[in-house]
């Protein structure tokens, strides 16, 4: 164990720190993520190996104990400054902040010891060569101007002041952008708005975005109706269907028992539905879902979907247990379809809230999505049970043909019509929109953002 090597290894630490704040590439970033596991565990065995070799032996317990309490105790003030950095900045901020923390150290440390040491000119080079990506990196990552909008969609003046000064544009502001077709979604772009409902007019949706300051993990909105599927995260985790109405107010909240992963609320705003995921340790299902089923009018549970009758066939069915997820609503409201998981197979089941049941239409489909036509489902459709691996689908519910769409990665996500040619979609931290005649390819409608609702 050298010096040296401790060195290296908080370098490490502070290179892929600064790399994960810039970073927006999931392989870079896993990389980044094993270089900075690899430079913390360098660190902490040289750390350990110098101090067990050149302590004396009647210090030894006094020098360890001294040195565990400062690591030890370090450790919550440290998550205590980088969590207020979060809160107050966003986590790429905060992950910036540690690893411009520890270059600094680290190069402290070799200021004060470079007597002793050798720098050759690999290392030189060396420096210079992280320092170089890391300027390129960020030269990549940094954002580009954004598109002009209109006028109506941004609250802009339509006309230049008189004497010729400078046009100065009004704020966008959550009003304005309701009085046109708009989409709301979960903002993702690393920044104080991180998690956010926010909304975008339609026809610039990657444009400029409004916060509401309403944080969900899935969110959906119809009809001045929204459900908000929140994470509470103090102490225990709990989860909770928040329902809001136009000003993005929670007015009421029904308790989930599980992770959300879908949201959705009738055309009408009616009804909404949240699709979560249960804690088990059954190894036999190891996924299980479930889906409530919620009245947004008085913002009260009306059921979950395992408590309405099912049959397949005129018979009932999933005696062997079912898992619920992903619901979808006919223009009436009423009517519903959604899938369950039963036996080790997946079925679309069609079914109304007023008759109390549901019956099993068709195998191999997960998370539906009713086109704003009626005459279409777009689905995720399991193609490998390694993973699992999904197609998104659509299914003419009137002839119950197929048609896979253009998106070759698997998704199984929250997936809405932009209208009834295309759908849109997550993938990664960005809604996509592909064509639902598989024809076209998928392309990025909004960067840094999930889980989509589209208002007209």
């Amino acid at each position: 164990p050298t010096f040296r090597r401790l060195l290296v290894g908080g370098a490490a630490v502070g290179v892929s720190m600064v790399g994960l704040a810039l970073s927006r590439w999931l392989l870079l970033s896993l990389g980044l993520m094993v270089l900075c596991g690899w430079g913390l565990i360098a660190m902490a065995a040289t750390t350990n190996t110098i101090i067990q070799l050149t302590t004396p032996d009647h210090l030894r317990g006094r020098v360890v104990s001294v040195y565990t309490t400062v690591f030890a105790g370090s450790t919550p003030v440290g998550g205590l400054f980088s969590g207020a950095v979060a809160a107050a900045a966003g986590t790429p901020t905060a992950f910036m902040v540690a690893g411009v923390i520890s270059l600094l150290a680290i190069g402290a440390a070799v200021f004060i010891r470079w007597r002793q040491m050798r720098v050759t000119a690999t290392a030189i080079a060396t420096l210079l060569l992280i320092v170089g990506l890391l300027a390129t990196l960020a030269a990549c990552q940094a954002p580009g101007p954004l598109p002009p909008a209109s006028g109506a969609a941004t609250g802009a003046a339509s006309e230049a002041p008189s004497d010729g000064s400078a046009l100065t544009p009004e704020p966008l502001t959550i009003a304005a952008v309701q009085q046109g077709p708009h989409l709301v979604f979960q903002n993702v772009k690393r920044d104080r708005d991180y998690a956010n409902v926010s909304l975008a007019p339609l026809a610039a949706p990657d444009g400029p975005r409004v916060a509401t300051g309403l944080v969900c993990e899935r969110v959906h909105y119809a009809a001045a109706h929204g459900l908000c599927l929140a994470a509470h995260h103090t102490g225990e985790s709990t989860y909770t269907a928040d329902v809001f109405g136009f000003e993005f107010h929670p007015t009421a909240s029904v308790q989930l028992p599980g992770a959300p992963t879908m949201a959705t609320v009738s055309a009408d705003g009616r009804y909404g539905a949240a699709s979560v995921f249960l804690s088990t340790d059954d190894d036999e299902d190891p996924f299980p879902t479930q889906t409530v089923l919620i009245d947004m009018a008085t913002g009260s549970r009306i059921a979950d979907l395992e408590e309405l009758a099912l049959t397949k066939d005129g018979a009932a069915f999933g005696a062997d247990g079912v898992d619920f997820s992903g619901a979808t609503f006919a223009a009436d409201s009423d009517r519903f379809y959604a899938s369950v998981r039963t036996g080790g197979n997946t079925y679309l089941v069609r079914g109304t809230i007023s008759g109390r049941g549901m019956e099993a239409i068709r195998q191999n489909v997960s998370a539906p999505s009713l086109s704003p036509d009626q005459t279409r489902i777009v689905f995720a459709k399991i193609i490998s049970t390694i993973g699992p691996t999904f197609r998104l689908t659509v299914l003419d519910l009137a002839t119950m043909t197929e048609t896979p769409l253009a998106e070759q990665t698997s998704v199984e996500e929250q997936v809405v019509w932009l209208d009834d040619s295309r759908v849109l979609y997550g993938r990664g931290t960005d809604i996509w929109s592909v064509p639902a005649d598989g024809t076209g390819e998928p392309v990025v409608f909004v960067h840094d953002a999930l889980s989509p609702a589209v208002v007209r």
